[in-house]
C-alpha cells in the first residue's frame, strides 16, 4: 500500500522546526539579486542536502538588458 504525499507531509511536520526555518530565512533580505536572497537559498539547500534530498542553486544574469520572459533583469 503507498502513502500519499499528504501523508507523509503531515507525518513528518514538526512545527517548531518549521518556525525556526522561516526565521531563519526571513533574516535576510530576499530582494531579486541580492547577496541575501543567495543567502537564503544556500540555507534552503544546506538543509535539503543535510535531509539526503538532491538540489542545486540556479543562478541567472542580472543586467538591465537580459530579459526573463517579457521582464528584464535587475541590475
Amino acid at each position: 500500500m503507498s502513502t500519499s504525499s499528504t501523508e507523509l507531509i503531515r507525518r513528518s511536520f514538526r512545527g517548531q522546526a518549521a518556525f525556526r526555518h522561516v526565521s531563519a530565512i526571513a533574516q535576510h533580505h530576499r530582494i531579486q539579486a541580492s547577496p541575501g536572497y543567495r543567502a537564503a537559498a544556500k540555507y534552503v539547500s544546506d538543509r535539503l542536502t543535510e535531509l539526503g534530498i538532491p538540489n542545486q542553486i540556479h543562478a541567472y544574469p542580472a543586467t538591465t538588458h537580459d530579459r526573463f520572459w517579457t521582464a528584464y533583469s535587475f541590475l
